[in-house]
């Protein structure tokens, strides 16, 4: 088992972050998502909100894991988020379906306001690789391992091009709203 952690700010309140979140896919940064599917969503008594997702993805493996594993041209994962705007908290909760009897994957974000300073958000990024019944255990974990480290950069940068996105629509948002009050 290999576990991979990292922590990143972003210089973005909690609500821009939040949001950017379920907009993150697809994005530049990332091709290898190619469908995302909503199987559930529901409200709590107290106002949370739970969305239960699959997605497909085309993930590249390093060429020398082909002959211990069967390749398919898809892998799919599940993914759970629970947004609490109360306490102003955002997890995501993802695990591998394809391979899962081989590989697994178990990654965990959570986006919250940062402790310092409320205008920025802090993201805890966690993901648990277990391989099992394979020859060189640690070298495929601590290839996964890597992979993940660097599909993590590559997803704040999206996370980042996404504010950027949002941002772009409020503005054009209201310069509309604005043509239209003068017009009337």
């Amino acid at each position: 088992m290999k576990i991979w952690q990292s922590q990143h700010v972003f210089d973005h309140p909690w609500e821009m972050i939040s949001q950017a979140a379920w907009r993150k896919y697809p994005n530049p940064n990332n091709a290898n998502i190619v469908a995302i599917d909503v199987l559930d969503r529901r409200l709590s008594l107290e106002g949370g909100l739970t969305t239960d997702r699959l997605f497909t993805t085309k993930f590249a493996f390093p060429k020398w894991i082909s002959p211990f594993i069967p390749l398919s041209e898809f892998c799919y994962s599940t993914e759970r988020s629970t947004v609490n705007p109360a306490a102003r908290s955002m997890v995501l909760e993802a695990r591998n379906l394809s391979l899962g009897s081989v590989i697994t994957v178990e990654e965990r974000l959570e986006y919250t306001p940062h402790p310092a300073d409320s205008t920025k958000t802090l993201l805890t990024q966690q993901a648990i690789i277990t391989v099992n019944g394979l020859p060189l255990v640690g070298r495929i974990e601590t290839a996964m391992a890597s992979t993940i480290a660097a599909n993590a950069n590559k997803g704040r940068q999206a996370m980042e091009w996404v504010v950027t996105t949002i941002t772009a629509e409020a503005a054009e948002l209201s310069r509309a709203f604005e043509s239209l009050t003068t017009m009337a």
